[in-house]
């Protein structure tokens, strides 16, 4: 009922490949020696029998008072497209509309898409970025209390870059959580550049004690990512890892004295191998598995 698409055959003419939507989805099919199939003939309906192309063209045009054509109409609102036909092959019925507001259509030739020498004309791809995604969320927890994160997720038309931007700010950059990432997908080798920082806040009661303390996380990471064929591929990342714990005491009018300052840095390395055949559904893979190994 709802019609198949994007045939394709493979090399031996042993299988028919198509997809098509049934219940909740769009799925694809195959077919084994297709050109070995019972014929059968199908039995047209009734709206096929008895349809006209002038009974088509009349209920196109029709409104609500009775039918009529576009040509027999004297009021025509010419920033309405109500009664318009779109299809290339019925576009002579529209006679009524002003040819001042509307730009008439113009065929491309395929002199238009050559060059002299024959040759296709080439046209330098320039990036332009769109948003595809805004998440956001909100949380409690009982020990950080009310939280909140959003994501911007961009890239360009061909997928060649990819861009995203999370934030949780407050009040300053060194007391706020942001994730800044750019992954560069253009070659055969994926590459990312990741930002990440994050400041967690742990309060300290004690009888003659009282301030919090600060855990201060942000890194710099470097990824790539080699496929060597379509379920394995080789993966390499290094890390500069930056924490720095802070110990704050609170003072009479609400001043701060930092009491301790320790800071940590070091670097970190990954080195994996994986295999993926995963076919992934709505909350889990359906089929396939996953397997890594790591070494770091």
């Amino acid at each position: 009922m709802t019609g198949i698409f994007q045939l394709s055959w493979s090399n031996d003419d042993k299988k028919l490949y198509f997809s098509g939507y049934s219940g909740i989805g769009w799925d694809i099919y195959s077919i084994v020696n297709p050109l070995e199939l019972e014929e059968k003939e199908v039995t047209k309906s009734n709206f096929i029998k008895n349809r006209e192309v002038d009974q088509e063209l009349d209920a196109l045009l029709s409104n609500s008072t009775g039918i009529s054509t576009i040509g027999e109409q004297s009021d025509w609102d010419d920033a309405s497209f109500s009664k318009y036909i779109f299809a290339a092959e019925y576009s002579h019925y529209n006679q009524q509309i002003d040819s001042t507001t509307v730009k008439p259509e113009t065929q491309l030739t395929i002199s238009d898409l050559k060059n002299a020498d024959g040759s296709y004309k080439t046209h330098a791809y320039k990036t332009r970025f769109t948003l595809d995604l805004v998440n956001g969320q909100a949380s409690f927890s009982n020990t950080f209390g009310y939280r909140g994160y959003t994501l911007f997720a961009f890239s360009d038309i061909l997928g060649d870059h990819r861009l995203f931007l999370g934030s949780q700010f407050e009040i300053s950059l060194e007391n706020s959580d942001y994730y800044i990432s750019y992954n560069y997908l253009k070659r055969r080798e994926d590459y990312a550049f990741s930002l990440i920082h994050t400041a967690d806040f742990y309060p300290v009661n004690q009888p003659d004690f009282y301030g919090f303390y600060r855990v201060r996380h942000y890194n710099l990471d470097f990824a790539i990512s080699r496929p060597f064929n379509r379920f394995q591929r080789l993966e390499f990342g290094l890390t500069n890892h930056f924490i720095n714990y802070r110990l704050f005491r609170e003072r009479q009018g609400y001043d701060l004295l930092i009491v301790k300052d320790n800071t940590l840095r070091l670097w970190t390395y990954h080195l994996n191998w994986v295999f993926d055949n995963s076919i992934w559904g709505f909350t889990a893979p359906s089929d396939g598995w996953r397997a890594m190994l790591q070494y770091n």
